[in-house]
C-alpha cells in the first residue's frame, strides 16, 4: 500500500457544498454527529435523567415521543442518538436491559474452550489480512477516531493512544510507525491512558469508548510489560451493562493510587489497580489532579458543576455551578498550580457557554468568555451551536498558566486565560490555521509539543498550534458500517463512521465521500460505476469511478428517509436495477434515474434487503421485528412469521428463490441462524454450537449450496456441511465486530468490515474454478447504425473465448455471440439510441461475470434532435459524466449543431463541446473558469442558449460532454444536428485523408466535381497503397486551367480503376502510372474522358500489359498523349 492517501474529493468544492447546502441534510453529515451515552443525561426527552438502570426501550420511546411533529433542529442530539440507537438496538436483552459488561468476550471465551481440539476452519497459510485503511494525508482527511493519549516519561519517542473501537496502539519512533497489542481484549474502545512516572512499564486503560458509547467499559486494564499484555484490574465490571469511564489519572503524590471519572461516580485505588472504591456518585466527564502534590487537591467535573477534594479525593464538594451547562472539562498547569480553567458546553444547542477559571486553587471561578462560539463549525465563531456533548478537550500550557487551548469542531487558543481566542486549525479549509480533521477529544501535552486526538486521528504541533502534522499513519481503526466489492479488480469500497466513503484499489485508498459513509457498492460489471451513501438513506452514484458523484434521492419524487444504515442493494441478475428500503421498498431499472415504489408498510424503517439472484421478482426486506416477502415485484407482500429475535441479515439463495437465511443479533443462546426452504413458512435452526453473540450478517458462495458465512460481534464462522454446525474462520482477525462479509470471485477472496479495525481479507476456504473477467472494454468506433468494441484479455485467458452482447437501455442480455478474438462489432442498430455493451469469459461450461460498457449513444441521424438524458420532458439526473459523438455518415460530412434549448444550474452543472471524435479535442470555449463543482474551465452553464457550432475537426465530429453536480437538478439542453457535406476541393498531395483526391472523390456525389486547388498546380500527388476506384460519375477540374498537375503511382496498379457503369472526366493533368500488366495509368470498364491529359511512362520500367485498358466507352480529347521517356 502506498504511503498516501489521494484525495479524490476536492476540499474546495465541498467546503462550498457546504456553504450552498447549509440547510441540506446531507451535509450535515460533514459534521459527524455521534453519540454520548452520557449525553442522555442531559437530554429534553429522558423524563428521569438521574435514573441509573436505563432501558433502551424507555430511552426510545421518550426520544419518539418527544419528536412526533417536531422540525429537528441541527446541533439536537437527533442524529447522534440514532447512531446510538442502531448500535444498541439490536444489542439489548429482550427487555430493553444493556447486557452485562464483557458478555460478549466471555460467551466467545466459553466457546473456545469448549471447541479446544478442533480445527475450527483455522488455516495457517492463509490467515485474515489487515487491509487499512492506514494512511492518510492529514488535514479534512482521517480514518479513525482517537480518544486518548498518553506518553512515556522519560523516552519522548514513546507514544500511546486509545481509539473509539480499535484497541491501544504504541509507537515507540514519535509516532512515525504504530503497533497495536490489544486485538484480543474484550474491548476494543480506550477512553484513557496512564502511564506510571515512576515505573513506566505499568500502563493502565480505561476501556470502552467514553464520548459515544460505541462499546462499553468493561473496566480498567493494566500492563506491567509496557504495553504488550494486559489484565484486568480490581475495576472490573461484569454486572453492568453500560459504564464508560471518561478520564483516568495518577495521584501525583503516589504512583499506587489512581482515580477514573466515570459515568457512575469517581474511583479510587491506592494499591495499584487491586481494589477500587466509589469516592463520589455522579456522572463525571472529567478530573484533574493539582500538580502540586503536596496540595491533596483534585477537581472533577459533571455536566454543570465543577468538584473540589482536598483530601486526596476522599471528599468531594461542589465548587462552582454553571446552569444551562450539559458538559465541563478541567485543565490545570504546572506553570501556576492555583490556575484551573473549566470550559462548558450549552445545554441548548451545544455551542460554547463559558471558559471559567479559578487563581486560588478552585475556591473561586470567574466568566472569561462566553463568545465567539469557539465549539461551533464556523471559522470566526459567528455560528450557533456545536458538538459540545461529544468533543470537549481542554489543556493548559504547562510552561504558560495564561495559555490554553481547546478542543470542539475547530482547535482555538488563548495567550490571556481565555479572554480572547485564535483559531489555530479548522474542519475545512479555513483562511487562517491548518486544515485538521473535524472533532477534538483529546489535548495533550508533552514537553512543547502538543497533541491532539481527533475523529480522524493524531496530530502534533511543534509550534504552538500555527502548524499541524499527522501522526495517524501506521494505526488501523476504521469503523466501517459497510463494503462493497468488485468482480473485476480488487477494489473494495467502503463506509466509515466519521470518515466517510474509500475506495481501496491498487494505488492505495483514496476519498470519495464526506461525513459518515453508510452502505457501499460497487457495480458487478462496471467498475466505474459506485454507491455510497449518507445516514438515514442519502445515496449518491458515480459513474466515472469517483471523479463526481450525484444524488440519486432527488430522483425519487416522494420525501424518503430509512435507517441510520439504510440497506440498497443491485439486482445479482442485472446490476442495472436497484433496490432501496426506505419506509417502503423502490425500485430503479436504470442505475437510479427512476423509481418506483414497490409496497405500502407500516413497520417503520427497513434494515435489511435482499433480492433472489434466481428470480428478481423475490424480494425479502424487514427490520429487527418483521419481514416481508414478495415473489411478483412487490405486488402483493406476505408476512413472514419469525423464528427469533432481532432480524440482522438475509441472504437468498443462489438457485432457488424458496431458499433463505436470517440471522439474529439475540443473547438467546442457540437461535443465532435460521433457514428455511419454503420462502419463510417454517424455519430450521441452523444455529449449530455458535457462541451466544450477536450475528451481524450472512453471505454465501455463488454455485456452491449452503457454503455459508456470518459475521458476528467477535469473529466470522463458516458453515461446515459434513458436521451441519458452524466453525470459527478466525485466524489473526481481532476481537472486532464484523458489519459485512462480501465476496470478490475474480480473487476468490472473503472481505469483512469491521467496526473498529478497519477492512480485512482471507482467502475462501472453498475451491472455485477460475474463470476470469475480461479486461478494459472500450469503443473503437461509433456510427450512427453500429458500435465496435475491444477489450483484452485476463491475466488467464478462458478456455473458449468469449461472449458478446448488446442490449438498449438497461435491460440484461437475452442472447450472446461467441469469438475467439477480442473485439466485436454491433450492427443493425437506431441512431441517437442508449445501449450497454457486455463481454464474458467462456471457461468450458462456466463463465465470468461480465465487464459491461454504456451507456454508448450511436451517432444521431442527419437533422435529428438531441436531448440530455431527462429527454424532451424530464431533467437531467444528478452526477452525470456522459458524452455524445456527433458525428455524419462518413468523415465527408461535417457537424453543425444549434442549441435550442438550454438550462443548466448556473456554475454548478455543464456542458462541454469538443471539437473532434472524442473528449480529448479541443472544446469550443465559453471563456468561464472552472465552476464551483471543480468542473473544468469553458463549459456553458446557466440558462443562456450557447450558439451554433460547426466542427472543422478532419473527422468532422462534434463531442459533448455534460458534466451535473451532486445536487439540484434543471429541465437541460436540446439541439438540432446537421449534416453539412465537406468542399470537394484538393488541398494536399497525400495519398489519403481529409483534403487529399482520394478523400474529395470519395466524399462528392455523382456528377458532381472535384476542384483542385491552386497550391497543388506543379504539385504531385502520390498514391502509395492502391488504386482510385471511381464508383460514380467525377469530374476533375482546377481553378487554373493553363497549368498542369499529375498524379503518380509506386505500386502494382492502375492509378484509376472506373468501375461499370460510371464515368470519370480527366483534364489538365499529368499522370505518372508506375510498372504493371494491364492498365498501369487507368483500368476503364466504365467510360473514361482524355482532355488535355499527358501521361508520362518510364520506358525502362514498362512490363508488360498496357498503358490503359479500355474495357468501355473512351474519349481522347485537345493534346492528350502517351509520353515515354
Amino acid at each position: 500500500m502506498l504511503p498516501f492517501l489521494k484525495i479524490t474529493v476536492n476540499l474546495l468544492y465541498q467546503y462550498n457544498y457546504f456553504m450552498r447546502h447549509l440547510l441540506a441534510k446531507v451535509f450535515l453529515s460533514f459534521i459527524c454527529i455521534i453519540f454520548s451515552f452520557g449525553f442522555l443525561y442531559g437530554q429534553p426527552w429522558l423524563s428521569d435523567p438521574d435514573k441509573k438502570d436505563i432501558n433502551f426501550f424507555e430511552i426510545q420511546k421518550q426520544f419518539n415521543a418527544y419528536w412526533m411533529g417536531k422540525e429537528v433542529p441541527r446541533s439536537s442530539g437527533y442524529k447522534p442518538f440514532k447512531r446510538w440507537e442502531w448500535y444498541w438496538e439490536n444489542r439489548v436483552l429482550p427487555d430493553g436491559s444493556f447486557p452485562q459488561a464483557g458478555f460478549v468476550h466471555n460467551e466467545f471465551e466459553k466457546y473456545l474452550e469448549k471447541h479446544q481440539g478442533r480445527n475450527n476452519g483455522q488455516r495457517t497459510v492463509y490467515p485474515w489480512l489487515s487491509l487499512g485503511p492506514s494512511t492518510d494525508n492529514g488535514g479534512y482527511a482521517g480514518h479513525g477516531r482517537i480518544n486518548s493519549i498518553g506518553f512515556h516519561p522519560t523516552d519522548n519517542n514513546k507514544i500511546y493512544v486509545g481509539t473509539a473501537g480499535g484497541g491501544f496502539w504504541i509507537s515507540e519512533d514519535g509516532g512515525n510507525t504504530w503497533m497495536t497489542t490489544t486485538d484480543d481484549l474484550g474491548a476494543l474502545g480506550v477512553s484513557g491512558i496512564a502511564v506510571d512516572p515512576v515505573n513506566p512499564l505499568n500502563i493502565y486503560i480505561a476501556t470502552g469508548d467514553g464520548d459515544a458509547a460505541d462499546n462499553y467499559s468493561i473496566g480498567v486494564y493494566k500492563s506491567t510489560d509496557g504495553g504488550l499484555t494486559f489484565a484486568p484490574t480490581g475495576l472490573n465490571w461484569s454486572t453492568s451493562g453500560y459504564n464508560v469511564i471518561r478520564r483516568i489519572i495518577f495521584d501525583p503524590s503516589n504512583a499506587n493510587t489512581l482515580f477514573v471519572a466515570t459515568n457512575s461516580g469517581i474511583y479510587k485505588t491506592i494499591d495499584a489497580g487491586t481494589t477500587w472504591n466509589l469516592k463520589q456518585s455522579g456522572n463525571f466527564y472529567d478530573i484533574e489532579a493539582n500538580p502540586n502534590s503536596a496540595s491533596n487537591t483534585f477537581f472533577a467535573s459533571k455536566s454543570n458543576s465543577i468538584l473540589r477534594s482536598t483530601n486526596n479525593g476522599e471528599n468531594w464538594s461542589t465548587a462552582y455551578s454553571i446552569s444551562g451547562s450539559n458538559r465541563v472539562s478541567i485543565a490545570v498547569t504546572p506553570a501556576d498550580t492555583s490556575y484551573i480553567y473549566a470550559l462548558s458546553s450549552n445545554s441548548s444547542n451545544n455551542g460554547f457557554k463559558g471558559l471559567y477559571r479559578s487563581t486560588n486553587g478552585g475556591q473561586n471561578f470567574t466568566l472569561r468568555s462566553s463568545t465567539p462560539n469557539i465549539l461551533g463549525w464556523d471559522e470566526a465563531g459567528g455560528d450557533t451551536g456545536g458538538q459540545g456533548w461529544y468533543d470537549l478537550a481542554l489543556v493548559a500550557d504547562p510552561a504558560t498558566a495564561s495559555t490554553i487551548y481547546i478542543g470542539g469542531v475547530n482547535t482555538w487558543k488563548s495567550t490571556n486565560g481565555g479572554t480572547t481566542w485564535t483559531l489555530k486549525s479548522h474542519w475545512s479549509g479555513a483562511s487562517v490555521g491548518d486544515t485538521v480533521h473535524a472533532d477534538k477529544h483529546v489535548l495533550e501535552f508533552q514537553g512543547t509539543n502538543l497533541w491532539e486526538g481527533n475523529d480522524g486521528g493524531v496530530y502534533i504541533s511543534s509550534n504552538g498550534g500555527n502548524t499541524w502534522v499527522s501522526k495517524t499513519n501506521g494505526i488501523v481503526h476504521s469503523q466501517m458500517y459497510r463494503l462493497g466489492v468488485s468482480q473485476s479488480d480488487g477494489k473494495v469500497i467502503t463506509g466509515l463512521q466519521d470518515n466517510g466513503t474509500k475506495l481501496l484499489n491498487t494505488s492505495g485508498w483514496s476519498d470519495f465521500l464526506g461525513g459518515d459513509g453508510m452502505e457501499c457498492i460497487i457495480h458487478e460489471n462496471n467498475n466505474k460505476i459506485n454507491f455510497g451513501s449518507y445516514y438515514n438513506g442519502d445515496i449518491s452514484r458515480t459513474t466515472n469511478g469517483g471523479s463526481s458523484f450525484g444524488s440519486i434521492n432527488d430522483h425519487i419524487t416522494e420525501t424518503v428517509s430509512g435507517a441510520w444504515v439504510t440497506p440498497y442493494i443491485l439486482d445479482p441478475s442485472n446490476n442495472n436495477t436497484a433496490f432501496i428500503g426506505f419506509d417502503n421498498v423502490f425500485r430503479s431499472l436504470d442505475r437510479g434515474d427512476n423509481w418506483t415504489k414497490l409496497s405500502n408498510f407500516s413497520i417503520d424503517k427497513l434494515t435489511y434487503l435482499a433480492v433472489a439472484p434466481s428470480n428478481p421478482a423475490v424480494i425479502v426486506t424487514g427490520n429487527a421485528g418483521n419481514m416481508r416477502r414478495t415473489i411478483n415485484s412487490g405486488t402483493n407482500w406476505t408476512t413472514i412469521s419469525l423464528p427469533s429475535t432481532n432480524v440482522t441479515s438475509v441472504f437468498i439463495d443462489y438457485t432457488n428463490a424458496d431458499i433463505i437465511y436470517a440471522t439474529m443479533s439475540n443473547y438467546s443462546a442457540g437461535n443465532k441462524v435460521f433457514k428455511s426452504i419454503n420462502g419463510g413458512a417454517s424455519w430450521t435452526n441452523i444455529s449449530g454450537t455458535l457462541p451466544n453473540i450477536p450475528v451481524n450478517c450472512i453471505t454465501g458462495v455463488k454455485g456452491m449450496p449452503n457454503a455459508l458465512y456470518i459475521g458476528m460481534d467477535v469473529g466470522v464462522y463458516r458453515y461446515d456441511v459434513s458436521t451441519s454446525d458452524w466453525v470459527l474462520f478466525n485466524e489473526d482477525l481481532p476481537n472486532v465486530e464484523i458489519t459485512e462479509l462480501e465476496i470478490n470471485y475474480t480473487e476468490n477472496k472473503l472481505y469483512a468490515a469491521t467496526y473498529g479495525r478497519g477492512l480485512w481479507s482471507c482467502d475462501l476456504f472453498e475451491t472455485l474454478p477460475t474463470c476470469l473477467q475480461p479486461q478494459n472494454l472500450s469503443v473503437s468506433d461509433i456510427q450512427d447504425n453500429e458500435i465496435s468494441v475491444n477489450w483484452s484479455a485476463p491475466s488467464i485467458p478462458p478456455s473458449n473465448g468469449y461472449q458478446f452482447a448488446i442490449v438498449q437501455g438497461f435491460g440484461s442480455p437475452q442472447s450472446w455471440q461467441s469469438t475467439t478474438s477480442l473485439f466485436a462489432t454491433f450492427t443493425n442498430l437506431s441512431p441517437g439510441i442508449m445501449y450497454i455493451v457486455y463481454v464474458r469469459s467462456v471457461c468450458g461450461s462456466n463463465y465470468s461475470n461480465s465487464i459491461s460498457l454504456g451507456p454508448i449513444y450511436t451517432n444521431p441521424a442527419c437533422s435529428a434532435t438531441i436531448y440530455d438524458t431527462g429527454g424532451s420532458s424530464s431533467a437531467y439526473k444528478n452526477g452525470e459524466d456522459l458524452y455524445w459523438q456527433i458525428c455524419g455518415p462518413s468523415d465527408c460530412y461535417k457537424m453543425k449543431i444549434d442549441f435550442t434549448v438550454f438550462d443548466l444550474e448556473t456554475n454548478w452543472d455543464a456542458l462541454y463541446i469538443h471539437n473532434g471524435d472524442n473528449i480529448s479535442a479541443p472544446i469550443f470555449s465559453s471563456g468561464l473558469p472552472s465552476n464551483y463543482a471543480g468542473f473544468p474551465a469553458g463549459g456553458y452553464t446557466g440558462d443562456g442558449l450557447p450558439g451554433s457550432f460547426t466542427s472543422t475537426h478532419s473527422s468532422g465530429c462534434l463531442t459533448l460532454r455534460f458534466l451535473s453536480d451532486q445536487y439540484t437538478r434543471n429541465a437541460g439542453w436540446q439541439a438540432q444536428v446537421t449534416c453539412i457535406r465537406r468542399d470537394p476541393l484538393v488541398t494536399n498531395t497525400g495519398n489519403a485523408g481529409m483534403g487529399t483526391l482520394r478523400y474529395a472523390i470519395d466524399c462528392i456525389v455523382s456528377n458532381d466535381s472535384v476542384t483542385v486547388a491552386p497550391s497543388i498546380i506543379g504539385q504531385q500527388i502520390l498514391l502509395t497503397d492502391s488504386t482510385i476506384h471511381i464508383n460514380k460519375n467525377v469530374n476533375i477540374v482546377q481553378a487554373n486551367t493553363s497549368s498542369t498537375y499529375s498524379v503518380s503511382a509506386n505500386g502494382f496498379y492502375p492509378i484509376f480503376t472506373i468501375n461499370p457503369g460510371n464515368s470519370l472526366n480527366l483534364k489538365y493533368v499529368h499522370l505518372l502510372p508506375d510498372s504493371g500488366l494491364w492498365g498501369r495509368a487507368a483500368l476503364n470498364q466504365g467510360a473514361l474522358t482524355l482532355d488535355n491529359v499527358h501521361i508520362i511512362e518510364s520506358g525502362t520500367n514498362l512490363g508488360a500489359g498496357s498503358t490503359i485498358q479500355n474495357q468501355g466507352q473512351m474519349t481522347i480529347k485537345g493534346n492528350t498523349a502517351i509520353i515515354r521517356q
